[in-house]
């Protein structure tokens, strides 16, 4: 290898770190459409900003809380630390709710876990029903028993649940019970 080589391999991987740090995204990455768990087929689009997701009935809202557009694409998810998360759902249904509904919530570990498209990565969600979706951390309403101040998300980013401290802040995606 020579020394061009070895800089445009250094430059690549600090490149992706700062991507990773900084929030940008890249084209998600998948393979073959038959090993899909969240298939188009899966879900429907109500076309108010909300998608049913037919395996689990519950409702999604499209877009990331700050979010808001057909494509996601006006403003910007925002992030939050855990007990600022958790009181999202309250926020919006106190303000008159949203596609009718004043009952959203945070989802459950298991609830946000269904959303999860094993078969992609960065972010690993189906990005035809959840478009612009970063590739990022998203809250659960589910503490982590046995560790004070702890709390479970998922990582769009390979599709993984772990927990961290409840003062990091990370994206919300609010969900409601279908009917």
């Amino acid at each position: 290898m020579n020394n061009n080589s070895s800089f445009q391999i250094v430059s690549v991987l600090l490149f992706g770190a700062a991507a990773l740090v900084s929030g940008l995204s890249y084209a998600q990455g998948c393979t073959h459409a038959s090993g899909r768990t969240a298939p188009d087929s899966r879900y429907v689009d109500n076309g108010d900003g909300t998608v049913r997701d037919l395996q689990v009935d519950l409702v999604w809202q499209k877009c990331s809380v700050g979010q808001s557009g057909d494509d996601c694409s006006k403003g910007a998810a925002r992030s939050f630390k855990w007990d600022e998360a958790i009181q999202q759902g309250q926020l919006v249904n106190d303000s008159g709710g949203f596609a009718g509904h004043s009952d959203w919530r945070v989802p459950k570990l298991k609830e946000l876990r269904s959303l999860v498209e094993v078969g992609c990565w960065s972010p690993s969600i189906n990005i035809t029903l959840f478009p612009n979706t970063p590739d990022a951390d998203y809250w659960t309403s589910s503490s982590y028993t046995g560790f004070t101040n702890n709390a479970w998300y998922i990582s769009f980013i390979n599709g993984k649940s772990q927990y961290n401290h409840s003062k990091v802040k990370y994206f919300v995606r609010l969900v409601r019970t279908a009917e």
